[in-house]
């Protein structure tokens, strides 16, 4: 295919922090009116290079052109100037306004000759915007902090659609969206192309690529690895160019001995216009998947059962006993552990250091009367980065300079600190790349092999099918299904439960 002509190019662009290496001879070119796709596992580089492009990062050496026409960044304003406008895969929105506030921020429209903010014009534009990407169910007057994640996901992407840029640069867009939105979204890409506009896209999901990419460019351990037009590569192959390695085996679901032992049971579990009349049990080394749609009730049903939110009605039993589960200091006490969908928000405190996340749920077990055992907190953080091969400059490094992955990583290693029995994972792979993942389902299946119970809830069906040795099926609230039998487990019959089909 000939490409149209060239909107934009780095070449030879490098980047370092305090004289280690994030980015070094990169390479990269994009054609107007073309999806050009950038892979690569967290760490590779494709963050810090889109930084590069928007301003906020500024590189070492190396020259960038637009138009062919050499050109500097030097912040945000000169890239948003130059036409780039950038969704980034952690969310930046300010909950206490609006959604056409947040869609209009730093450009609101204001009456002619007098500078007053026209909130009807802006509210109006923005019902239009939502239009034309299908998301009219999303009012422009609502608070942010009123909208569940794939909510807040559609306003970021309509926010970036909003300044009408030249080449708009969609990190993990998709991360938060249901079926629907994911389709509606292709849809404008599409309009967007056809348009002229430019579009350099970054997802872990490989299928996506497939589906809208035209030519996808392979980053690794901040280098430029190749270029290929989407055509003429496949997954296996992209997969290896990205892990420097085969992967042959995405899951290695390994068979594991599974207790009789119930170590947790929900009876009769409802919450007003959440869930309703839940029931099931969890046996000591299960890993047990909870399934189905975005707005399932599933995340909710796990946040009451760590006693975040309260239940209107129904039992717990915890190793035969029946408890009460008032707050999270409670579940924590009786080895339940928690690791939520939304690390940025609920996981991390990003502007904190690895050693002050992973250490806030064990306090007490190297503060005694005001002394810090700096020994024994030290044993405990080295014991867990070692453990889940979490790649840092030190203990000291702010989480927010981490890439997804590891940040992950670190959420998982904090609540591993308070030896669990029971660990629930809300989406534990969300945003992170395939040689990550792979990491991780490791992980889950050691943890099980110890005798960990583990729920986990994935909305990527191949991450239920092959690591849970049981699934339990959601739809609007209720469960539809309880798969025991490993034949059974498959995304056929899942996906009919999901939709609130029946046996």
């Amino acid at each position: 295919m000939r490409l149209k002509k060239t909107v934009l190019e780095a070449e030879g662009v490098n980047l370092s922090f305090s004289g280690v290496k994030i980015l070094h001879d990169i390479h990269f070119d994009l054609a107007e009116g073309e999806v050009h796709c950038l892979l690569g596992e967290n760490g590779a580089g494709k963050s810090s290079f889109i930084k590069i492009l928007g301003g906020i990062y500024h590189a070492d050496s190396g020259k960038i052109t637009i138009d062919n026409k050499e050109v500097m960044i030097r912040d945000v304003t000169d890239s948003k100037k130059l036409g780039i406008s950038i969704i980034h895969q952690e969310l930046c929105l300010a909950d206490n306004l609006s959604v056409a506030q947040n869609v209009y921020l730093g450009r609101e429209p204001v009456y002619s000759g007098i500078h007053i903010m026209n909130d009807e014009k802006m509210n109006r534009d923005t019902a239009e915007l939502f239009k034309r990407l299908k998301i009219e169910h999303i009012k422009p007057q609502t608070l942010i902090s009123e909208l569940k994640t794939s909510s807040r996901q559609m306003v970021e992407i309509a926010k970036a659609l909003s300044m009408e840029a030249r080449i708009i640069i969609m990190d993990e867009p998709t991360s938060s969206l249901t079926d629907n939105e994911v389709e509606n979204l292709f849809e404008f890409i599409s309009e967007l192309k056809g348009k002229g506009i430019s579009i350099i896209y970054i997802s872990h999901r490989l299928e996506e690529i497939f589906e809208i990419g035209d030519r996808v460019t392979v980053f690794r351990d901040g280098g430029y690895i190749t270029t290929k037009d989407v055509k003429s590569t496949e997954r296996d192959e992209l997969i290896t160019l990205m892990a420097g390695r085969p992967v042959s085996e995405f899951y290695k679901a390994d068979k594991h001995n599974i207790s009789k032992e119930v170590v947790l049971e929900v009876k009769g579990f409802s919450r007003k216009n959440a869930f309703q009349d839940i029931s099931f049990q969890l046996h000591k080394g299960e890993i047990l998947g909870l399934s189905g749609l975005v707005g399932a009730g599933r995340t909710e049903l796990v946040r009451a059962i760590f006693g975040i939110d309260r239940i209107s009605c129904g039992e717990l039993f915890l190793y035969g006993k029946k408890t009460e589960i008032k707050n999270p200091s409670q579940a924590i006490a009786e080895g339940i552990a928690l690791v939520p969908e939304d690390r940025k928000e609920q996981g991390l405190i990003l502007i904190n250091t690895v050693r002050f996340n992973m250490t806030l749920t064990i306090l007490k077990q190297y503060i005694k009367r005001f002394k810090i055992n700096k020994k024994v907190e030290r044993q405990i953080i080295n014991r867990l980065i070692n453990d889940l091969a979490i790649k840092y400059s030190g203990e000291d490094t702010i989480c927010v300079n981490m890439s997804g992955g590891n940040q992950q990583k670190v959420v998982l290693g904090k609540w591993l600190a308070t030896n669990p029995r029971i660990l629930i994972l809300d989406e534990p792979t969300r945003g992170i790349d395939v040689a990550t993942k792979a990491e991780l389902y490791r992980m889950i299946q050691s943890l099980a092999d110890e005798g960990i119970a583990i729920l986990m809830i994935s909305s990527e069906l191949p991450e239920i099918v092959n690591l849970c040795t049981r699934v339990l099926v959601m739809y609007e609230g209720r469960i539809t299904a309880d798969i025991k039998e490993k034949e059974q487990i498959n995304q056929i019959n899942i996906m009919h439960y999901a939709v609130g089909g029946v046996k």
